[in-house]
């Protein structure tokens, strides 16, 4: 599509302006992990204190939260001097934390959960209770458990919390979903079919590289035929996928002289026409 183009900022007299239009179906939206109240309790409410943590009892948008972080290690995964890694268990702490955040009640998921007593015991930092509500930054992800400043660095590029739910919705609604022409490389790496009796591992590089060069053959995959598009090939799994995009960030810049401004806007698009939802100095 013609704004998926990259325009050179435009020069004036005084300065210059310009902007990036970047797409947020590609990305992953976390509050897609958030429980919906409304429908029927989820299968680790009725799971032991010990199972409830395993890796075999994630929904396939925790799966795949999972593996989004574990792509973010290093090509190297030895844990070698130097080398950053994400374990499996440190994503499904991380995952797990994240699901108590964002849902309504106070019990921990699990042994790696954590709710009001965890950050009321953190060390260092004033206490705070977990937001128990959908997220409206992403930047809430440094206050989440087990979250590092570098992880939160390597993930920020592949995430979203747009669009935001309502009520008892969750992130399955309208407008969410994963575009699978706009995905970065980290989301597809972590789209793999879901897998009960092993670790949620990513797709490898080589594996969606195949993706990709299937995908730019074709010119991006079309809409509609999404359970024919991976007939075969054992990487992709295909729930909450699609070929459109709904929601957008603009990223703008004006400068004049010596002076620089930015701002940010997330643009929603329904039914050919655009509606600013948010706008930020600084980011959204």
């Amino acid at each position: 599509e013609f704004w998926a183009k990259d325009v050179p900022p435009f020069q004036t007299a005084e300065g210059a302006y310009g902007g990036k239009l970047y797409d947020l179906s590609g990305r992953f939206n976390i509050n897609s992990l958030r429980p919906d109240a409304a429908a029927p309790a989820d299968k680790r409410a009725h799971a032991s204190a010990e199972d409830k943590s395993s890796s075999k009892l994630l929904t396939v948008n925790e799966a795949r939260f999972a593996r989004l972080l574990m792509s973010l290690s290093d090509d190297d995964q030895s844990g070698g001097e130097g080398e950053f890694v994400v374990l499996p268990e440190q994503a499904i702490a991380i995952t797990m934390a994240l699901i108590d955040w964002l849902d309504a009640d106070s019990e921990p998921s699990g042994f790696d959960g954590a709710e009001d007593d965890f950050y009321a015991e953190i060390q260092g930092r004033p206490a705070y209770r977990p937001a128990n509500r959908p997220m409206v930054s992403p930047s809430e992800l440094l206050l989440v458990a087990h979250m590092t400043p570098e992880i939160y660095k390597r993930l920020l590029p592949h995430v979203t919390v747009w669009p935001i739910p309502t009520g008892a919705a969750t992130g399955a609604g309208s407008g969410s979903g994963i575009n699978i022409n706009t995905a970065t490389e980290n989301v597809l790496r972590s789209l793999n079919v879901v897998d009960l009796n092993a670790e949620p591992l990513p797709a490898t590089r080589e594996e969606v590289a195949l993706i990709l060069q299937a995908q730019q053959l074709k010119g991006g995959y079309p809409d509609g035929g999404l359970d024919g598009i991976f007939a075969g090939k054992k990487i992709l799994g295909t729930e909450n996928l699609k070929t459109s995009s709904d929601f957008f960030l603009l990223d703008g810049h004006v400068t004049i002289g010596d002076v620089a401004t930015h701002m940010q806007s997330v643009i929603s698009r329904e039914g050919g026409k655009f509606r600013v939802l948010a706008r930020s100095m600084g980011g959204l």
